[in-house]
C-alpha cells in the first residue's frame, strides 16, 4: 500500500507528463499547461475521497461547504424580510449540513478502496470534468484536456 506523498508524487510525475504531451500536440498553449497539470494532479487524489480520515474527503466536503454558504447568501441577499444575521445563520447552517450531514452519508455507505478505485470511476469523474468545463463555457478541446488530465491523473493512483 503506497502512502499518501507516494501516491502525490506519481500523480505529479504524471500530471507532468500529460501537461507536456499536450502542449507537444497543440491541445493546450503553455499558459493552460500549468492547469492541465495541477487537474491531473487532483485526479489523482481523487480515488482517496471515499478514504473517512484522507484529505481528498475533507478538502471535497469543505469546499462543497464553503461554496454552499456563498451560494445561499448570494441567493438570501435578495430577500428583504430576513435580516443579515438570519441571512449568515442560515448559511453557515446550511455549510454545516453539507459538510457534516451530507459528509457523514457520504462516508457512512462509501468504503475505502471500494467503487472509487475503479477503471469505471476514472472514466465519470473524466467525463463530469469534460461536463462541467462544458457547463463553464471553456472550449471543446480544452473540456477534452481538462477531462483527460483528470482521467490520466485519477488512473495513475
Amino acid at each position: 500500500m503506497a502512502s499518501y506523498k507516494a501516491h502525490f508524487a506519481f500523480g505529479a510525475l504524471i500530471a507532468a507528463c500529460v501537461a507536456v504531451a499536450m502542449l507537444v500536440i497543440s491541445w493546450v498553449s503553455l499558459m493552460m499547461m500549468p492547469v492541465v497539470f495541477l487537474l491531473a494532479v487532483i485526479g489523482s487524489m481523487l480515488p482517496d475521497i471515499d478514504s473517512d480520515s484522507g484529505l481528498p474527503a475533507r478538502l471535497l466536503f469543505g469546499t462543497l461547504a464553503v461554496a454552499t454558504i456563498g451560494l445561499t447568501l448570494f441567493y438570501a441577499i435578495n430577500n428583504t424580510a430576513i435580516s443579515w444575521p438570519q441571512k449568515s445563520l442560515i448559511a453557515v447552517g446550511a455549510g454545516l449540513f453539507v459538510y457534516f450531514i451530507i459528509g457523514g452519508i457520504f462516508k457512512h455507505f462509501t468504503e475505502h478502496r471500494g467503487v472509487f478505485h475503479s477503471i469505471p470511476a476514472a472514466l465519470v469523474m473524466g467525463l463530469a470534468a469534460m461536463s462541467g468545463s462544458g457547463l463553464l463555457g471553456i472550449g471543446e478541446k480544452m473540456a477534452l484536456a481538462v477531462g483527460l488530465a483528470i482521467t490520466a491523473g485519477y488512473l495513475s493512483h
